[in-house]
């Protein structure tokens, strides 16, 4: 019995560490934790206009910035709207700045209600709704004229906003909000709208539920009245920086339009090319191609080496080519030459100012002598090298083959009784050679190029044949 308990004993005692090894242990792992390294943002270069770009956060370098907003008119032509689902909007009157807080306007203050029929699968109208007031996320809004929605029969109002309020106003860009922000801020707007008495009220979020189509928004603050508003695309707006600055570059300056300056990039096609535009002071009339009368400007050739002076930098209304008046504002250089003609450009690139022209072309000209003189040291050293080698491959030839046979061997010419190793030594090897063997004679001939060949007897010269 004592003997089996040893033997229990000795077994536990082996297998003690194994039991301990089996055992789940638990560690709690420490945490180190790194400070955050911030690197400088990038600021914005006033010598850009709006980019597009691929990290939203990257949309932070505008904050601060002051935009413009040109005038506009808000149109109320009928063949000028477009239908999007049941409502139909002008496609530049859906309202470009809303708020967090709906507006409610009371339609019956203006004379004015809003009517949906609801029809059956039979074409019965099953309910007709008479909305009283209208809630709008629209900054400053502003019904702008009785729409009949043809899909529903019904009579509505198109809610924009006001162009007197936010046309010709400048807004300063005090956030941009994207990721979890921008969701959180879309829910606070629906809670807010949800939060409003929607009986006989009807729900204008059109402007809402198409900012979902964008990734940031943009948080203004109007400059004038101190009001905080959003907007998703910027578009419309002008960055003021960017247009002080054009204006500092290049306004009361003398131009050239040089087309060395476009040989790179994207505009390497216009190199060695003319510009053509027009004078939009005239008014010419023509037949376009499809045999109607069609009013332009004065035709005007920008050639390469022109100069120009720039009078103005400024916005210009564009001109639409349908009889609807245009609301697109662009920014425009005003140049004119010494011909009284005058044009608008979008873009001066291929122009440069007069003092950067002059600068380069007395650059080039300093370049141009310093490689002449380059070349011409290059030159002198080249010669002095060939007149070396000539003088060094003169005294190996007079030392091996005297001084009659050497000069002309180191001159590369050859003559009748001269040797066979005397005429490699002056021409070089031939590029074909024959060799006969006759009695106590050998002759031998060498084909060179040009057709030239030397006759040998017994290795000397005997025969020169072109």
């Amino acid at each position: 019995m004592k003997s089996i308990s040893r033997k229990y004993i000795c077994i536990l005692f082996v297998f003690q560490p194994l039991f301990l090894l089996c055992q789940i242990t638990i560690k709690e792992m420490d945490k180190k934790i790194e400070e955050k390294i911030v690197i400088k943002p990038e600021p914005y270069d006033s010598l850009k206009n709006w980019e597009t770009h691929e990290n939203e956060k990257d949309y932070k370098m505008y904050i601060g910035l002051q935009v413009y907003l040109p005038p506009f008119v808000n149109q109320t032509d009928e063949s000028m709207r477009i239908e999007i689902g049941n409502r139909t909007y002008n496609e530049y009157e859906i309202p470009i700045l809303f708020t967090q807080t709906p507006t409610i306007i009371n339609l019956d203050s203006l004379n004015k209600t809003m009517t949906l029929r609801e029809y059956n699968l039979r074409g019965e109208i099953k309910k007709i709704t008479i909305y009283k007031k209208a809630a709008t996320l629209a900054y400053k809004p502003f019904i702008l004229s009785s729409l009949k929605d043809y899909t529903t029969d019904s009579r509505v109002y198109l809610i924009v906003t006001n162009d007197i309020s936010i046309g010709d106003k400048y807004y300063t860009i005090i956030d941009v909000i994207y990721g979890e922000r921008r969701d959180s801020l879309y829910k606070r707007i629906r809670e807010n709208l949800k939060s409003q008495d929607v009986s006989g009220q009807f729900q204008d979020n059109y402007v809402f539920s198409q900012s979902y189509k964008y990734n940031r928004v943009f948080v203004l603050k109007n400059d004038i009245s101190g009001d905080t508003t959003y907007c998703v695309d910027l578009e419309r707006f002008f960055l003021v920086p960017y247009f002080v600055k054009q204006k500092e570059l290049f306004k009361n300056k003398k131009l050239v339009y040089d087309d060395l300056k476009t040989g790179s990039g994207d505009w390497s096609s216009f190199v060695n090319s003319d510009i053509v535009t027009f004078d939009t002071r005239y008014e010419i009339k023509k037949e376009n191609d499809k045999g109607k009368d069609v009013t332009e400007g004065k035709e005007v050739v920008v050639v390469p080496g022109s100069k120009w002076y720039c009078s103005d930098v400024t916005l210009v209304k564009e001109k639409s080519t349908s009889r609807y008046e245009s609301r697109t504002y662009n920014i425009r250089y005003i140049l004119g030459n010494e011909k009284n003609e005058e044009i608008a450009l979008e873009s001066l690139k291929g122009f440069m100012t007069e003092v950067e022209y002059l600068k380069r072309e007395a650059n080039n000209k300093i370049q141009m002598e310093q490689l002449l003189i380059k070349q011409k040291q290059e030159l002198q050293l080249r010669n002095e090298n060939v007149r070396k080698a000539t003088e060094k491959r003169k005294a190996e030839c007079v030392n091996l083959y005297g001084q009659i046979n050497g000069e002309l061997i180191a001159q590369e010419k050859i003559k009748i009784g001269m040797t066979q190793e005397m005429c490699k030594y002056a021409w070089g090897n031939p590029y074909s050679s024959n060799k006969t063997t006759i009695k106590d004679r050998v002759t031998e001939n060498w084909f060179y190029l040009m057709g030239y060949i030397l006759y040998f007897e017994n290795g000397i010269l005997s025969r020169i044949e072109e």
